[in-house]
């Protein structure tokens, strides 16, 4: 199986309350999520807790990386990007 494209999403959700670790304060989590879709219509799952850019780096960028790899080879897609 091959990936076929990426779906991917971004979500900005709010904290209970604000949030700090002792040098800068917060009060959302940004959660970029990615759907790899395999020729078959199968779907996998990764996400990361990072800024929105990071979503435009993987459009933009990583995506031409991966598609069209087979979708258990995670080790040489890891490595080509």
């Amino acid at each position: 199986m091959r990936i076929e494209r990426l779906d991917i999403s971004v979500y900005t959700v709010p904290t209970d309350r604000p949030e700090q670790d002792g040098t800068y304060d917060w009060d959302s989590t940004t959660l970029v999520l990615v759907e790899p879709v395999a020729e078959n219509g199968r779907r996998g799952l990764g996400y990361s807790y990072a800024d929105r850019a990071t979503a435009t780096l993987i459009h933009h960028t990583l995506a031409e990386t991966v598609i069209g790899r087979d979708v258990f080879d995670t080790g040489g897609a890891w490595a080509a990007m």
